[in-house]
């Protein structure tokens, strides 16, 4: 139980990172929004 939420945990706080590191992106340059994910 305990090596499980230690997995979910990181990958949340990985998630929002990339939101916001995408957020920003689109902010920059709303015309580079060629993320195929």
């Amino acid at each position: 139980m305990m090596k499980q939420n230690g997995s979910i945990l990181p990958f949340c706080y990985f998630e929002k990172r990339v939101n916001m590191f995408l957020n920003s992106e689109t902010d920059h340059s709303p015309q580079t929004t060629t993320h195929s994910w």
